[in-house]
């Protein structure tokens, strides 16, 4: 009866959260926005949560993000001019040297110092800003805005994510099975990355037939394998950190499926890569 209550909560809050991905891509530049501002925020409240960043340390990495994100947003969409993107340069030196400050810390007591922790917070602007300015990109098309092609990376990294747990499942937990990265995560296998490849590659031949990936197939299929290898990676990425910090999920803001860094770890490193490369490409 438990399972089947579990079940049934993780396939509501999965499907919502799903169709919520699906109506913001396909409305408008400023629902993406909304999106994207959401979800960095609730990564970044987890990343610093898990990393135990002092307050002050994280209020900054809070503002130095959110300034990047939109500042990057207004100025690709032509709302304000590039010099506004470096405002986020102020917070950025602030977080620096507000480490200074740390409570208790003397330089001649041999504890450690105040910038223990700097790494997790630079870490926090790369891992989760940066991808999430990216997004922008991603959306914006000669032409004007189209969701369809960040909609065409959430559809990729859905797919990969059900292949290698499908096919890892059925083919990758034999004892002859051979571990993809048994230090991180015992329980994935080779048989489970082939498999979120292949998924992966098969969707965005489905999406370049429907006319969502606006490219030749054989870019598509090259989007397709940079999805796949980040996708499965980024869920190395996670596991790594949350075995560093001791815990299973990151948080549990969503019923049944853990926290926001559990749900978006693959798309932190797939999007980026494939975006980059779709920029690269000249699709977007």
């Amino acid at each position: 009866m438990g399972n089947s209550k579990e079940l049934v909560v993780r396939t509501i809050s999965g499907s919502a959260f799903v169709l919520a991905v699906i109506i913001c891509c396909l409305c408008s530049h400023w629902t993406v926005f909304a999106m994207t501002f959401i979800f960095m925020t609730m990564l970044l409240w987890e990343f610093t949560h898990l990393a135990g960043t002092r307050k002050l340390q994280r209020i900054l990495v809070f503002t130095t993000c959110c300034t990047l994100l939109v500042a990057y947003f207004l100025y690709t969409w032509d709302i304000i001019e590039a010099g506004w993107l470096l405002v986020p340069v102020f917070p950025l030196c602030a977080l620096i040297v507000s480490n200074l400050f740390v409570s208790g810390y003397n330089v001649h007591d041999g504890k450690p110092n105040g910038f223990d922790s700097i790494g997790y917070e630079f870490m926090a602007i790369a891992y989760i800003a940066v991808p999430s300015m990216l997004v922008c990109n991603a959306v914006t098309m000669n032409y004007g805005f189209s969701g369809y092609f960040l909609l065409s990376l959430f559809i990729m990294l859905w797919s990969c994510d059900v292949g290698a747990y499908c096919i890892g499942t059925a083919f990758g937990q034999k004892k002859t099975s051979r571990k993809l990265f048994p230090s991180v995560s015992p329980k994935k296998s080779w048989a489970g990355f082939w498999g979120g490849v292949a998924c992966t590659v098969i969707a965005a031949i489905i999406l370049w037939k429907c006319s969502m990936l606006e490219t030749k197939l054989v870019y598509s299929i090259l989007i397709s394998l940079v999805v796949a290898v980040g996708a499965i990676f980024g869920d190395l990425v996670e596991s790594q950190l949350k075995r560093n910090f001791g815990v299973k999920d990151s948080s549990h803001i969503i019923p049944g499926h853990g926290g926001m860094l559990d749900r978006l770890d693959g798309s932190l490193i797939a999007f980026p890569a494939a975006i980059a490369l779709a920029i690269l490409l000249g699709i977007i």
